[in-house]
């Protein structure tokens, strides 16, 4: 028997279980993590065919959490969550699949401007992360009017590694001039490591090199790093408040 044959045959196993007992409730639970587990290898499958988007979905952390629970992403919602008040605004800078919005901050916003390049991109969040609340626009973030005194908030994750140093001071400047007085800029980067993505342009080394380029647009920086024993890694997180 595959792989797949056995989960099928314990998916029907569970739902023959659940006509006969009353209280099933652990039985969904259960199939609900067979469904989810059987969902997040197809997700990987379809990645490594080409298939699909070619960044990690951000879907496996709720379909299988057992395997793909991390810290790191967890606090990349925390972060902004603690500084994000009820009926904000918020600028999601290369937002990708628009998946933190959706899940996290759309509860807390009347409005989400998410921002990133390419017509794959944009419509697989319209597809799978759509929501009234939330736009989406299909520009370069280094040449998009960003807007002045617009935002409560301003996020960007795991994305400003892929600039170079003079770029990544670039947008955080776009991203304070879109803020308003009081307004947070909330993000986070993988420290650098040995053997660094070669699509990552420039990881910060340290807290101090991140601060640094920060410090070029922002008087009040709050940096922090959380590491992950799961994944071996390093994440740099910060928060900047507008003056």
């Amino acid at each position: 028997m595959t792989e797949k044959e056995h989960l099928i045959a314990q998916i029907s196993s569970i739902v023959e279980d659940m006509e006969m007992d009353d209280d099933h409730n652990e039985n969904l639970v259960t199939l609900r993590d067979t469904i989810g587990r059987i969902a997040s290898r197809g997700l990987f499958q379809s990645m490594l065919m080409g298939q699909g988007i070619d960044w990690f979905d951000h879907r496996h952390h709720m379909l299988d959490p057992s395997v793909q629970n991390r810290c790191s992403w967890v606090e990349s919602a925390a972060n902004p969550l603690r500084k994000l008040k009820a009926n904000s605004t918020m600028l999601d800078i290369c937002a990708g699949d628009a998946w933190y919005s959706r899940y996290f901050f759309v509860n807390y916003c009347t409005r989400i401007d998410c921002i990133d390049r390419g017509d794959v991109v944009s419509d697989h969040a319209k597809k799978i992360n759509s929501h009234p609340n939330i736009k989406y626009k299909v520009a370069d973030v280094l040449t998009a009017d960003l807007g002045e005194n617009r935002y409560d908030m301003a996020f960007i994750r795991g994305a400003i590694e892929h600039f170079s140093k003079d770029d990544q001071v670039l947008i955080f400047k776009k991203a304070a001039r879109a803020l308003v007085p009081g307004g947070w800029f909330c993000g986070d980067t993988p420290l650098e490591r040995d053997e660094k993505l070669s699509i990552h342009d420039y990881e910060w080394s340290s807290e101090d090199v991140g601060r640094e380029l920060l410090e070029e647009a922002f008087v009040n920086v709050t940096i922090y790093s959380v590491y992950d024993h799961i994944g071996d890694r390093t994440t740099i997180f910060w928060n900047c408040q507008k003056p």
